[in-house]
């Protein structure tokens, strides 16, 4: 009698044929994840960047200009403090509570101590749990969720804002390098960019929703970017929390040190500085971070940005730099280098005629 044996289990051909399938198939799925994640991320992103902007053009319609890089207000004691274009966004944005610490007189930070605030960001852990400084604050919506989530600094930021082109003297000590002036000799031109020096009193370089639609148009100027190599939310250098566009005709190329006037192209150069090494910079020598003072990210094939009528979408990596610049300008036939008296590059600009059929030349 012969009796039927039931086989129980696999073999071992038959499980390592298994365990190929299973290995296979996880090797399908888990680019597909990565990948709907970092989709999700982007989305955040644009999501982040509209509030932003919503924001900014908030600002506009209540005070009738859109925030400058750096602004000077007084805090509730009459002291002049000065203020970072995101920091004039947070009443827009939720965050009125922080504001508001930063114009009590107990928080209020004029540019005489700006020290106590960097060095508060460049060790937040350092400083007591329980009362934290408004100026190591974490803003959500200041970051790009593909972003690195953990930095050696505080206040991180993802965003920048259009400055214009690169204040080429730098001297925080003689506010005349940074006021705007209408022939471009000193300081820069508000045709320039977007957000320049805002004094208290006296000099002006407030750039209106009105300016730009009588320009290039909001659609078609640039209000803020990505740049993983922005430094943190409460600064204004331009380096530090700008874009800016230089009167060079090639960028810098991605094996080059840092070069004065000179940027890296989209989203070239990138991991060459860590956060803390970047803050440092920034009080030693901001203009060296003009080089990094353009659109990056982490997302693939491009970085988003945000238009003055507060619409995203994607700015390639092959953008030339004037092309590049001439989306940053708010009315291209204005746009002057400071201390040229032509626009540039003078074959692509118009430089002698203004838009708005005079000769005033005043925008």
């Amino acid at each position: 009698m012969v009796i039927q044996r039931t086989r129980k289990g696999f073999t071992l051909v038959e499980l390592l044929v298994v365990i190929a399938i299973i290995g296979l198939l996880v090797g399908l799925l888990v680019p597909a994840i990565n990948a709907a994640r970092e989709l999700a991320r982007k989305a955040q992103c644009v999501n982040n960047m509209k509030q932003v902007a919503t924001a900014a053009i908030m600002h506009d319609t209540e005070k009738q200009y859109f925030p400058g890089r750096l602004n000077f207000t007084l805090a509730n004691n009459g002291v002049e403090i000065p203020v970072s274009w995101m920091a004039k966004l947070l009443p827009y944005m939720d965050s009125q509570n922080v504001w508001d610490a930063m114009v009590d007189p107990t928080q209020a930070v004029p540019m005489a101590n700006w020290n106590t605030v960097i060095t508060g960001i460049s060790n937040p852990s350092a400083l007591p749990a329980g009362s934290r400084p408004w100026y190591v604050t974490e803003l959500p919506v200041a970051t790009c969720p593909s972003d690195p989530q953990v930095s050696l600094i505080g206040a991180r930021l993802s965003y920048v804002i259009n400055s214009g082109i690169f204040d080429r003297a730098i001297d925080p000590t003689n506010m005349n390098r940074w006021l705007v002036s209408d022939d471009g000799t000193v300081g820069e031109r508000r045709a320039n960019g977007v957000a320049h020096v805002i004094p208290y009193s006296g000099g002006s370089g407030k750039v209106t929703q009105a300016d730009i639609s009588k320009g290039d148009g909001l659609s078609s100027t640039v209000l803020i970017s990505e740049n993983v190599n922005a430094v943190s939310w409460p600064l204004f250098e331009e380096g530090s929390v700008c874009m800016v566009w230089t009167s060079q005709t090639e960028w810098l190329p991605e094996t080059s040190d840092l070069t004065l006037g000179r940027q890296y192209g989209i989203n070239k150069g990138r991991e060459r500085y860590l956060d803390d090494q970047l803050l440092t910079m920034s009080q030693s020598s901001p203009e060296q971070l003009v080089s990094l003072a353009r659109p990056s990210s982490n997302h693939s094939k491009g970085v988003n940005v945000a238009f003055c009528d507060g619409h995203v979408e994607m700015l390639a990596d092959d953008i030339q730099p004037w092309v590049y610049a001439r989306r940053l300008s708010t009315n291209k036939k204005l746009a002057r280098e400071p201390g040229v008296g032509g626009g540039w590059p003078g074959s692509l600009v118009p430089v002698q005629t203004n838009s708005y059929g005079d000769d005033s030349n005043n925008y």
